[in-house]
């Protein structure tokens, strides 16, 4: 069964505030990865990649996320889950 986009944005959020040491509470949709109040670096983006595919492929072993597009310049939050979501429709 896919998750709903609310699942799938409480996943994404939990792995944010494990990987960033941020409450999920604290972590809204229009926060970009790379900025305040989240400040993830190269590291930890490649982390947050490890653990989303991880979570994408308990769903669907053929979908992945690319490190490259977690990277990209003004990713938020939302628009992470957006992605994540959406891969596993």
């Amino acid at each position: 069964m896919k998750p709903t986009r609310a699942e799938v944005k409480i996943a994404v959020t939990t792995i944010i505030a494990e990987i960033t040491g941020l409450k999920p509470q604290k972590i809204k949709e229009e926060h970009v990865l790379k900025e305040h109040p989240l400040y993830m670096d190269d590291m930890q983006l490649i982390r947050l990649a490890l653990e989303l595919r991880k979570y994408i492929k308990s769903f669907d072993k053929t979908k992945t996320i690319l490190v490259a597009t977690i990277r990209k310049s003004g990713l938020t939050v939302g628009k992470l889950i957006d992605l994540v979501y959406n891969l596993l429709k």
